[in-house]
């Protein structure tokens, strides 16, 4: 850090709620910047040229994207798949809030500045984890019911109803998790897109393979025709059969997963703590070398590892 810079922070410094106040400036800062950036990116930006002449037989990824697209489009469906109706500005807000937060909770624990960027990576981290995981959890609750959906679906088109009534029932069903994605679906072939193009759309959002053979299968029907009840209906059963499949895998797992978890997660949490707690046991160390070497070292192991296991554990069928 530059002297001067130390010198106009250091009485700033001195009082815990001029520290607060910096860490919410730095917060209302930071998302400020980020709409500015975003504005000024909108605005001056080419327009994104979508391809929507696609095989309606089958679902595709998108092709012809820059690195910058792909990680705005992962971003945008981690956050709308999270199912906690946020948009992108507000969850980078959160994101932004936290990280100075812990930041300076850090800093006000350790008064030093790499203990301030430890805690703002970690908070950044946690946010995150906890996107993750509540798109885990949602991805979860649609699989489980997409079943009961697929089944609705083939009762509606066995009484009669043509798919986009059937699809405005279930988007009427507010107690579904996969409601919203329906009733977004509906609005979409309102406004005069092909259903077909709509499911696509929705399967390219949830990244499910059960809900891409279901639009896969309708358009299918659409272009070959057939008896649709009865297709629907054995791939409801064939979607049963893999969450049935996909339950028994979690559960006899879940304790080598637990496992692994504490055990990637000792070293860390115990280099944290003797870093803040008992700084003087690590400071040797790592004021050498060969220490920072083979800290490298054990993350790059310890990450191969959960690679590793992330990949054995995966579900493929």
């Amino acid at each position: 850090m530059p002297p001067w810079l130390q010198d106009l922070f250091d009485p700033l410094l001195t009082n815990n709620s001029n520290v607060w106040m910096i860490a919410l400036a730095t917060s209302l800062g930071s998302f400020v910047l980020f709409l500015g950036l975003r504005y000024v990116w909108e605005t001056f930006a080419p327009p994104k040229i979508r391809d929507e002449a696609e095989d309606p037989l089958f679902v595709r990824p998108k092709q012809h994207e820059g690195a910058v697209e792909k990680l705005d489009g992962a971003f945008e469906n981690l956050v709308a798949n999270t199912g906690m109706d946020l948009k992108v500005e507000q969850a980078t807000a959160w994101i932004a809030l936290i990280a100075v937060v812990s930041a300076t909770a850090f800093f006000m624990l350790r008064s030093e500045w790499w203990s301030a960027a430890l805690g703002g990576v970690l908070g950044v981290a946690g946010v995150f984890g906890v996107f993750l995981v509540q798109r885990s959890r949602n991805r979860w609750a649609v699989q489980e019911q997409l079943p009961d959906v697929i089944f609705m679906l083939a009762r509606s088109a066995r009484a009669g109803l043509s798919l986009e009534k059937s699809i405005e029932l279930i988007g009427r069903q507010r107690k579904l998790a996969i409601a919203a994605e329906f009733s977004r679906c509906h609005a979409q072939v309102e406004l005069g897109l092909p259903v077909i193009a709509a499911l696509q759309r929705t399967a390219r959002r949830l990244d499910l393979l059960d809900f891409s053979s279901l639009a896969s299968l309708i358009a299918l029907y659409q272009t070959t025709g057939g008896n649709l009840p009865s297709l629907l209906e054995r791939l409801a059963v064939g979607t049963r059969e893999h969450n049935q499949f996909r339950s028994y895998v979690r559960s006899s797992t879940a304790l080598g997963r637990i496992s692994a978890i504490c055990i990637a997660a000792a070293t860390p949490l115990f280099l944290l703590g003797y870093a803040f707690w008992q700084p003087e046991f690590g400071t040797a160390f790592f004021q050498s070398q060969q220490g920072w070497m083979l800290t490298c070292v054990c993350l790059g192991v310890e990450l191969a590892g959960g690679v590793w296991l992330y990949r054995l554990l995966k579900i493929e069928y």
